[in-house]
């Protein structure tokens, strides 16, 4: 009996031991990743797996669940809104484009732009960097109906294109653009039923994800574009520039451009005034 007790208080302290470190382990857990450093991103950026099939997790918020795995996501698109630095580790924080699948990924397993094996439907898509003809541009937006006024906005909407290099030339988003420019806001009927034609054409992801540019407004900018200080393409890129929009972020999106020019009279009323439709290749 006396050999036993020992055993015995031998036995609780263990049992205690146990308990304390059942109780203790998830705040040691060494996998938990502090967040030392942020930052946002105004516009999402697109990216896609640097080595297609290969083994790369997304994480949850501090890296301590596995959610996905990016070889079962081959033809996605990823669109980063922030990333983190954890442990001394960059993570992006992503989601796909129909906005179902989210997390956050080491940016070594991505690389820029969109991916090569996307799917997106083609109906009214050219060749990349294709320009539209002056066919293209809807009798809406001509103003006087002068071929003068409807050359130099196709110059116009031909720059912009221009400076979203890599991006491809959709015409049914074009003729959304220029009647966004000329006036026919979103809402109106004009507006509504060229809406059920042109969304018609793309995919829902494509839709809920797409990106609507237009002129910040600025009076110096535009001052000097009416004074000729500045060309049209050089206005919209330094206009996009004051909004921390880079054009260049877009390959492989979808593009339609619209704008008003000067009248056959020389009146500026509304010249500056641009909208630009981005849309993301399909998942």
């Amino acid at each position: 009996m006396k050999f036993k007790q020992p055993l015995g208080i031998f036995g609780v302290a263990l049992g205690m031991g146990i308990g304390f470190i059942s109780i203790n382990q998830p705040t040691a857990h060494a996998a938990y990743y502090y967040w030392t450093k942020t930052k946002n991103y105004a516009t999402p950026v697109a990216y896609h797996q640097k080595n297609r099939g290969t083994t790369a997790y997304m994480w949850d918020a501090h890296h301590t669940r596995k959610l996905h795995n990016l070889k079962n996501y081959p033809r996605t698109t990823w669109y980063l809104s922030k990333s983190v630095k954890m442990r001394g580790s960059i993570y992006y924080q992503v989601k796909s484009g129909n906005q179902k699948t989210t997390g956050y990924v080491w940016r070594g397993y991505l690389t820029k732009g969109v991916s090569p094996y996307a799917g997106t439907k083609t109906t009214n898509v050219t060749s990349t960097n294709a320009n539209p003809t002056s066919s293209e541009i809807p009798t809406i937006v001509t103003m006087d109906g002068t071929t003068q006024v409807k050359n130099e906005q196709l110059a116009q909407n031909n720059a912009m294109s221009a400076l979203f290099t890599g991006t491809v030339y959709n015409q049914s988003l074009a003729r959304a653009a220029s009647q966004l420019a000329n006036g026919d806001a979103e809402g109106t009927d004009e507006w509504m039923n060229l809406e059920k034609s042109v969304w018609a054409e793309l995919t829902p992801s494509q839709v809920a994800n797409k990106i609507v540019l237009q002129e910040s407004g600025d009076d110096t900018l535009q001052n000097n574009l009416w004074s000729g200080k500045i060309s049209f393409a050089e206005y919209v890129k330094e206009d996009l520039a004051k909004q921390g929009i880079d054009p260049t972020s877009y390959a492989g999106w979808q593009i339609g451009t619209g704008s008003i020019a000067k009248d056959d009279h020389g009146s500026f009323s509304g010249y500056g005034w641009y909208k630009i439709i981005l849309v993301p290749a399909g998942d």
